[in-house]
């Protein structure tokens, strides 16, 4: 099984070819299983390496607010620290939105953080109620740099997306100009986005600099620059 396909993604995408054909050689015994956040990466892969792919193709929805309560729930084995309403408000809540249960439980452990700073009580002697849930949601959804990039050009956003697997790739918070760059052009095609010379790269970055969406360090653009997102990675 190989989880996030999209990020082996190259202009000839020599690697993810030679993964998809082994299971056809005589002998292999193998069958390969991949995972992609892309829905329509089968049909962004060059023609020979799609050959390779299979018919099949299973789609996972993003969680509903059932799915997002229950896991809430058992997440608290049983433990009574929420409001009933204050959980279904915190589920819906992000269902609406993305369905990642990623921010419904930082939402739940923000307000129980919310609760105790203003009951100035321990957990279980207060409950949590919708009135800290929502005050949780709107500290994680009212940052105005996350606003302005869910409104930004889709080449920004891109940067943005590359940046952080970059750095997660490499285990380390910033990368250098050129890694960068490198991880966009490889992404790049696979998401619809325009390739960029390195010289317009640069003037992007310097772009998404001075709306605050990057940190740069070591140097100007045109030197040995890091890279490095002025926002929590999980935004």
């Amino acid at each position: 099984m190989i989880d996030e396909l999209d990020l082996l993604v190259t202009r000839r995408q020599h690697v993810i070819y030679n993964l998809l054909d082994w299971p056809s050689r005589p002998n292999s015994g193998l069958i390969v299983i991949v995972i992609a956040n892309t829905m329509d990466l089968p049909e962004r892969l060059l023609p020979r390496v799609a050959s390779r792919l299979g018919l099949q193709r299973l789609v996972f929805h993003p969680y509903d607010h059932t799915q997002l309560g229950n896991i809430i729930r058992v997440r608290l084995q049983g433990a009574k620290v929420f409001e009933s309403n204050a959980i279904e408000y915190c589920a819906r809540k992000i269902a609406s939105v993305s369905g990642d249960v990623r921010k419904a439980l930082y939402i739940c452990r923000r307000a129980v953080e919310i609760m105790v700073r203003k009951s100035g009580e321990k957990v279980g002697t207060t409950l949590v109620t919708v009135e800290d849930v929502n005050a949780a949601v709107r500290e994680l959804f009212s940052s105005s740099i996350v606003q302005s990039l869910s409104s930004a050009p889709k080449c920004d956003q891109l940067i943005m997306c590359a940046l952080v697997i970059e750095c997660k790739m490499r285990g380390r918070e910033v990368c250098s100009a050129e890694e960068l760059f490198d991880r966009y052009a490889q992404m790049a095609p696979v998401q619809g986005c325009a390739n960029l010379s390195f010289s317009s790269f640069l003037r992007a970055i310097q772009r998404m600099f001075s709306t605050r969406y990057l940190s740069l360090s070591n140097g100007s653009v045109y030197g040995a620059m890091e890279v490095s997102t002025s926002m929590s990675p999980s935004d």
